[in-house]
């Protein structure tokens, strides 16, 4: 019978005894038995509620109408009285009962008092107020309006006069110290030894700005200039912060040497030197000399032997924001002079801003102007030793030093008298006056500089700093003086240190330079740094790749082929920037010349040139705290080894190394920004890594907080408004918020909790939003909002329109607590979206949005693949950050791929690079790497400001293999375009289904060795048979070959091993953009659009003009105001 009913008669037959099954409580009287009724009963109360008022009205019944009123506006739910009827009675009796019982309770207890004590009695009071009258007395303090003092009113002489012995005060107290900081320090004679701590706490109590009182105890007798010491009174805390030439100084008074008095000669000499000089502190301390100095855009070589003070030294630097103009070094003094030189000229103070007080800056603006930068500086134009007691015996240090440079750098082209120094020596005298101090200092000047000095030679000057009183037998000075005069020597650049020329008289000597020193512009003695003659290789050229370059070329016709044209081979990197003479740039010039003579080979120049080339071109990382594992090869690159020297040259000229350890260090090296680098921190598993930065001490607090959040969400213990757990998870963000979650997500989709959907949205676009909004139940579905600043225009608005769809089913904002976190820092914007802020998960300034997803923005990934897979991941990417940090550059993974690639990107003119990998869980790998590389390297202004001439960050993009073979492979193997690329593949696959994955490694091993060696015409003849004669066939079968690439091979892509390969890509870009001189960590390429769209926006819906803007774009806004809707 059922064969012969409609499909839809049969739905509405048992549509209608469904319904006559479910049973609805009675509408009538509904206020009174709703609370009987169970939450089930009540959705089932509501829902046919709405269905009847879609009918009419009129139609309605009593019962029915009052029911839809009791719904909307009846005394349930949020709208239940906080007090019931008859409420208020109960509370009035209730407050009357409390007060009779306090009642009770307080005669009770007084009637066991005892009587009141004689002072309480009036007649007393009235004698004490009128005893207070006849004595004056303050009304409010009590204290006698007149002619009245305690200890409080008195200074602290007058206090001490009045406790200490009279023989110890009849001559004056010595009650003066040197303040520091908090801290006082006193250096009391033997005959107050009995007292020190009577006076040291008078102190205290008379000066509310010290908190600790010290007396030295013994002389300076250690090489680090500290001196014994005891605590007399206060805390025990020797941190302090003092404030000296409008710069702050902390230290540990205790551990470092340090003298308050010495203020005015800091002053003196900080003064002296000017802008743009350059000035090496052999015995720096924590930078009295320096750190001023600097603030006057004066460059800085800042040395001490101590540890404590180089510390010191370090944070004083970075607290006072001069970290651009002072270089720290912990050194003995002796070894410090001797190399001070040759590191300035291997690694001179490039060209930089000036600091600039905000009144200059006005000016400037004012005027219209930009400053005027700060030359290259490669030499010292002052050495300062203030360590009076032996600074005189490092004068022998200077002779050697600068014999040797005169030796290495005979062929300068300016003399090189013009780089000497002005050699400040800081020293003692027990003469009985500035003559015999004369006559003292310059006999033993003599004695270690090996050569004689006089007064009365030109540029010589001897200037008295202070008269320091000996108050130890050992320094008591057996003549007719009492006084130890504290002399400063200076020796002027004129002063001869055995050279091959007479003192000055080279200057003498050049036409050019006849002027007197101190009359030359202190910029003009930069300029020959810039001004070497590079006309011998004007016509180099790098090799390139176009239509007419095979490998069977000879190099005469090669030099008839278009090369890319760019600067020079050499003056590309090698304009003398980084390395001491013309000679070592020329060296490299040779070196990479070698691309030619590979291209003139017989035969294909990957072939047979060694037959342990793979062994020699190939390496292998493997995880010290995982078993991540990449294999290298690079082996089909167009490299010898004079090319790879030539190239790890370039990062050792360019300083990587140094910049590496800055960045996990926490120093500023986003410069335009001020900020550190330090997503390093997020993933510093073993903490081997010693990182310095506000915000680093609470990773780990962060990272516990992840867990939590994401094993309650994983174990269903985290509930929904309806009680129901999360099933799916929307991700909203943008740039690296979004970017590096979906990688990563879909990377290790085979460790993913299937019975969760994730979806990500980060398009402004309303479809990105819609369409995942139609996968998800408001009742099951969280949303994850990623933004610092909880203002980005894009995410803000996609969260804004998620939460009213949430609202929609949810109707009570209360709800969105369950469904909403926050990955942001701004507190406010975020609790008042409604997001609680115990769900709001922060992270720090010094995360960039590439290199994000180590911190709070993976929670997405903690939830997707369990928070210990998330630990994998980030342990492979420290296990990344030690190999870099620790491995030599010749087997240093991210080196090598960074040198790989600036050679084919500056000296080929490859404008792209293809990253290919043969995993289809990679498939989003190269998206990702399109924002890390391009928004990281896609800059032409350099550090400091200067336009680069040459070409920074590749074009970056790919696809997963085998898909790109039948897509785009076509114009890699025999197009126009020189295309580097990275094939990464893995052993094992997380899928092992018949044949597919030997297949798979098949073709990428198969496509590297095609792009390498290509097939030349005779053997597509061979293979053609009788169609060789078809000559149009058999060209268009040739493949060029020489085509380089890399391949990276992994055991399996596991957490560990993913972390490992983003990390290692991470840092390959940070080397590249060292080596090209730009800063990798801002992206202000992003934010003209940003801003004219927000300009844009108004005029979309017809409010303003848009004469502003071009024609172009005004003719857009009026087209599309004609077609909208």
């Amino acid at each position: 019978m059922l064969r012969n009913l409609p499909l839809k008669a049969i739905n509405r037959g048992i549509t209608g005894q469904i319904r006559q099954q479910s049973t609805v409580p009675s509408l009538s009287n509904l206020g009174a038995s709703w609370k009987t009724l169970s939450t089930e009963e009540r959705q089932s109360v509501y829902t046919e509620v709405v269905e009847k008022q879609k009918q009419d009205w009129k139609q309605l019944s009593i019962d029915e109408k009052r029911a839809a009123y009791f719904i909307s506006f009846g005394p349930h739910g949020p709208r239940t009285p906080v007090v019931e009827q008859g409420g208020n009675t109960k509370v009035f009796v209730g407050v009357l009962g409390a007060l009779a019982a306090t009642a009770a309770i307080y005669f009770g207890v007084r009637s066991f008092a005892a009587e009141p004590p004689q002072t309480m009695s009036k007649e007393w009071q009235e004698a004490s107020t009128e005893y207070m009258k006849e004595q004056k007395s303050n009304p409010i303090s009590g204290v006698s309006s007149e002619n009245y003092k305690d200890y409080g009113n008195y200074n602290a002489d007058y206090v001490l006069k009045k406790l200490l012995p009279e023989e110890l005060t009849k001559d004056g107290l010595q009650t003066s110290f040197t303040q520091t900081g908090h801290l006082a320090h006193f250096n009391f004679k033997p005959e107050y030894s009995d007292y020190k701590q009577l006076i040291a706490q008078v102190i205290i109590d008379k000066n509310p700005a010290i908190k600790t009182v010290v007396n030295k105890l013994d002389t300076i007798d250690n090489e680090f200039r500290v001196f014994p010491m005891e605590l007399l009174a206060g805390v025990d805390d020797y941190i302090v912060t003092t404030k000296e030439l409008n710069s702050l100084f902390t230290f540990d008074f205790k551990k470092v040497y340090w003298n308050s008095r010495l203020s005015h000669e800091h002053e003196r000499l900080v003064n002296s030197f000017k802008e743009p000089q350059i000035v090496a502190d052999v015995m720096a301390g924590v930078g009295p000399f320096a750190i001023p100095s600097a603030k006057n855009n004066v460059r800085f070589l800042a040395n001490d032997l101590n540890p404590e003070s180089f510390k010191w030294l370090n944070h004083n630097i970075k607290s006072n924001k001069v970290d651009r103009f002072v270089r720290s070094f912990n050194l003995d003094g002796r070894e410090f002079i001797k190399k001070a030189p040759f590191l300035l000229l291997d690694e001179p103070f490039q060209e930089t801003t000036p600091s600039l007080t905000q009144k200059q800056q006005k000016e400037l603006k004012h005027a219209n102007k930009s400053p005027k930068l700060l030359p290259i500086g490669d030499y010292i134009d002052h050495f300062i030793m203030n360590l009076p007691a032996s600074a005189l015996e490092f004068l022998d240090a200077f002779k050697p030093t600068y014999k040797a440079i005169q030796e290495k750098y005979s062929d300068m082209d300016r003399p090189l008298s013009f780089t000497r120094p002005m050699v400040h020596v800081h020293c003692f005298s027990k003469a009985a006056d500035m003559e015999q101090a004369t006559v003292d200092i310059c006999q033993r000047a003599s004695d270690y500089l090996g050569h004689t000095v006089e007064p009365k030679m030109d540029g010589y000057n001897l200037h008295h700093v202070r008269s320091v009183a000996p108050n130890k037998p050992t320094h008591t000075v057996q003549d007719e003086s009492n006084e130890l005069y504290q002399q400063e020597l200076n020796l002027w650049k004129s002063v001869d240190f055995s050279f091959d020329e007479v003192p000055g008289q080279a200057l003498l000597d050049d036409p050019n330079k006849k002027q007197r020193l101190s009359d030359v512009d202190p910029f003009a003695k930069y300029q020959e740094r810039n001004s070497l003659d590079y006309s011998n290789v004007s016509n180099m050229q790098p090799i390139g790749h176009n239509t007419r370059q095979f490998p069977r070329l000879s190099h005469s016709e090669l030099k008839e082929v278009q090369l890319y044209q760019s600067q020079p081979v050499g003056s590309i990197f090698y304009k003398h920037r980084n390395s001491s003479t013309k000679k070592d740039s020329q060296v490299h010039l040779e070196r990479l010349k070698q691309s030619a003579q590979l291209s003139d080979k017989e035969d294909n120049p990957f072939r047979d040139l060694d037959p342990k080339r793979f062994e020699k071109l190939s390496t292998e990382f493997k995880g010290k705290y995982t078993d991540a594992n990449i294999f290298l090869d690079y082996s089909k690159n167009i490299v010898n080894d004079d090319i790879l020297k030539s190239l790890l040259s370039l990062v050792k000229e360019a300083n990587v190394e140094k910049l590496r350890d800055e960045m996990y260090a926490g120093e500023h090296i986003n410069t335009s920004e001020g900020r550190a680098v330090l997503h390093t921190a997020l993933r510093n598993v073993s903490g081997e890594l010693k990182q310095n930065e506000d915000g680093v001490q609470d990773v780990t607090a962060v990272l516990q907080h992840m867990k939590q959040f994401s094993d309650s969400i994983r174990d269903e213990s985290w509930k929904g408004y309806t009680g129901k757990p999360i099933k799916n998870v929307v991700n909203i963000g943008i740039g690296g918020s979004d970017l590096g979650p979906v990688m990563v997500t879909e990377a290790l989709k085979s460790y993913v909790k299937r019975d969760i959907n994730f979806h990500f949205v980060s398009n402004i676009d309303g479809t990105h939003m819609a369409e995942a909004l139609k996968a998800c139940d408001p009742e099951n579905t969280l949303f994850i909002v990623a933004s610092k600043t909880f203002t980005t225009q894009e995410t803000i608005t996609n969260a804004t329109t998620a939460r009213d769809w949430f609202l929609q089913s949810a109707k009570d904002k209360a709800h969105v607590a369950k469904h909403f976190v926050a990955l942001s820092t701004n507190t406010e914007a975020v609790t008042s979206f409604g997001i609680a802020q115990e769900n709001m998960f922060q992270f720090w300034d010094w995360v960039g949005g590439r290199y994000s997803l180590w911190s709070a923005i993976g929670l997405t990934i903690a939830i997707a693949v369990g928070y210990e897979n998330f630990h994998q991941l980030l342990a492979g990417a420290h296990d990344i950050d030690l190999h870099f940090k620790n491995a030599p550059l010749e087997e240093n993974l991210p080196v090598l791929l960074a040198v790989l690639g600036i050679w084919y990107n500056d000296f080929y003119g490859a404008q792209t690079h293809a990253i290919l990998p043969y995993d289809q869980y990679l498939h989003k790998f190269a998206d990702y790497f399109q924002q890390g590389d391009m928004e990281s390297n896609g800059k032409y202004i350099t550090k400091s400001g200067q336009h680069v001439d040459y070409q920074t960050g590749p074009i970056i993009w790919g696809q997963a293999g085998t898909n790109g073979q039948h897509a785009f492979y076509q114009l890699i193997h025999q197009g126009t375009k020189l295309i580097p690329c990275d094939f990464i593949f893995p052993v094992e696959t997380h899928n092992p289904i018949g044949e597919h994955h030997k297949i798979l490694l098949s073709n990428a091993l198969a496509q590297p060795e095609a792009l390498a060696f290509g097939k030349d015409e005779a053997t597509v003849k061979k293979e053609l048979g009788a169609q060789a004669s078809n000559e149009t066939l058999v060209k268009s079968k040739v493949f060029p070959g020489n085509k380089p690439t890399n391949s990276l091979v992994v055991q399996k892509i596991t957490p560990a091993t993913l972390g490992a390969l983003i990390a290692l890509y991470e840092h390959k870009i940070f080397v590249q953009g060292a080596v090209w001189e730009i800063n990798s960590f801002d992206q202000m390429g992003v934010e003209l659009g940003k801003v004219l769209a927000k300009s844009i926006l108004p005029k979309l819906s017809g409010n303003g003009s848009t004469d502003e803007l071009s024609s172009s774009t005004a003719g857009l806004i009026n087209y599309y105001l004609s077609h909208s809707k």
